[in-house]
């Protein structure tokens, strides 16, 4: 029939439409930000540019092995700037799993983020090795998370290996180091964290529970009046529900998390019901097929 047959024809042309619109981005470090980025033999140097424009929904940006540290003084090795919508998320993938690495920098005053997602939807990350050393760590006194998001809708974290991230830090603040965080400055909606290892995280003890170990000297480090114990607020996840709506929808499966002693394997925080109980809200929460060990705060 003509009507099945233009439908059929309406339908195959939205379909072109949208394969169109996508484009293949790659990054290596034979490149350079000034090239186009769109092929192999064209790549940009900095996988900063896998989530700013020209990156829109739907595109790819395919990142070759290295370790790509934050570029000049940014808190970020990756921060982004663009989102995808629910049929069209922007991906960034390793090439090859865990050949990828992002270092965190040395942000002695503020955020030190292997990836920050602030107001932004609809992003895939895959394959990526996310991690801290005691050289990139050395003097920090700042908060360092793996993977940061605020206010966040349709994130996909998967196949990522989050790990050492805080260990290397000396610092008495009550500000935590986590594998992956966020929520205290804007909700998340529908967030998968799928197939990952977050190990290692948080500052080294002392023999008490308000002593850290400073790695790059072996001595202990100073503790502030009444901050006994609040360095156990490094967490391998840290899910905060204060922003108002809180965390709906987030679905956290087939992980492997280890070694985050610090604090917990798994850290969910919320308003105490009488404070502000309008909002703080954790709600649709999936935890399923993951494996924890030595997940809970240390007390030597």
């Amino acid at each position: 029939m003509k009507i099945k047959t233009l439908a059929v024809l309406v339908l195959g042309t939205l379909l072109l439409g949208l394969d169109a619109r996508a484009a293949t981005y790659y990054v290596a470090t034979t490149g350079s930000d000034a090239n186009p980025g769109t092929a192999a033999s064209s790549p940009w140097r900095n996988p900063q540019k896998c989530l700013q424009a020209p990156v829109q929904a739907g595109d790819i940006c395919l990142v070759g092995d290295w370790t790509y540290s934050p570029i000049g003084s940014a808190s970020a090795v990756i921060s982004a700037a663009v989102s995808g919508t629910a049929q069209l998320p922007i991906t960034v993938k390793s090439i090859n799993k865990f050949g990828a690495k992002l270092l965190l920098g040395g942000n002695v005053d503020g955020h030190n983020d292997g990836i920050s997602i602030q107001s932004k939807s609809y992003i895939t990350l895959d394959g990526f090795e996310i991690h801290q050393t005691a050289s990139s760590a050395n003097g920090l006194t700042a908060v360092s998370v793996g993977i940061h998001m605020n206010g966040v809708t349709g994130i996909v974290i998967k196949n990522v290996w989050i790990h050492h991230i805080g260990r290397f830090v000396c610092s008495a603040s009550v500000y935590g180091n986590t594998g992956i965080g966020g929520g205290w400055w804007g909700p998340w909606t529908n967030v998968t964290i799928d197939n990952s290892i977050i190990s290692n995280v948080g500052r080294l003890r002392g023999q008490y529970p308000n002593q850290e170990i400073d790695p790059q000297t072996g001595s202990l480090c100073t503790k502030t009046a009444g901050n006994g114990g609040l360095d156990q607020n490094d967490h391998g996840m840290y899910i905060d529900g204060l922003t108002s709506p809180g965390i709906n929808g987030l679905t956290i499966t087939r992980n492997v998390m280890y070694d985050n002693n610090r604090g917990y394997t798994l850290q969910f925080y919320g308003s105490d019901g009488t404070t502000n109980p309008a909002c703080c809200v954790v709600q649709n929460v999936k935890i399923w097929n993951n494996t924890f060990a030595d997940g809970k705060p240390a007390t030597a």
